[in-house]
């Protein structure tokens, strides 16, 4: 009983000193930096974009393949286009009950399911028009997921939200 009634102590102290104005001002010192460099960038980053495409252009006319495939695989990942480079690899999924699986995506577009119970489902995946298509091998089952730059968030063919994904590390 004791050791229940500390709990709840600790746990009403954190949630007070999070609503506290020192984490009030904190928050807001932290949302006008962002907003600010956001600002900041904005025209640095519309600026470099355009020279990229101007340099893309220029390698594609000289017939220079690499450099033209350096250039666009730069262009994307600034500006934060999702590619099949940023999706290789291993992703914690979330469906929408709160049901918890992991794919491994595969370069050469293959994909693993693997289902909290241990059950694995092949998949195949690609990159299209900025969002990620996933399917079952068998293709009775897919999702669209878009990307914000951190997580992905998907729906399925039969119009359920709520999917998610982030990258393992």
């Amino acid at each position: 009983m004791k050791s229940t009634i500390t709990i709840l102590i600790l746990l009403c102290g954190n949630l007070v000193a999070a609503d506290s104005p020192a984490a009030k001002e904190l928050k807001t010192l932290t949302e006008q930096r962002d907003k600010a460099a956001e600002a900041v960038l904005k025209p640095i980053n519309e600026r470099y974009w355009a020279s990229l495409e101007q340099l893309l252009a220029k390698a594609m006319k000289a017939g220079d393949l690499e450099g033209s495939n350096q250039i666009r695989s730069t262009l994307a990942a600034s500006r934060g286009d999702l590619t099949p480079e940023r999706i290789v690899g291993k992703w914690r999924s979330v469906g929408p009950t709160g049901s918890i699986g992991f794919y491994t995506f595969r370069a050469d577009g293959t994909a693993e399911f693997q289902f909290s119970n241990g059950r694995v489902n092949p998949n195949v995946w690609r990159v299209r028009d900025n969002k990620l298509l996933v399917a079952t091998a068998d293709k009775t089952f897919s999702i669209t997921y878009e990307f914000d730059g951190e997580v992905l968030v998907g729906r399925s063919e039969d119009g359920k939200e709520g999917f998610t994904a982030t990258r393992e590390p």
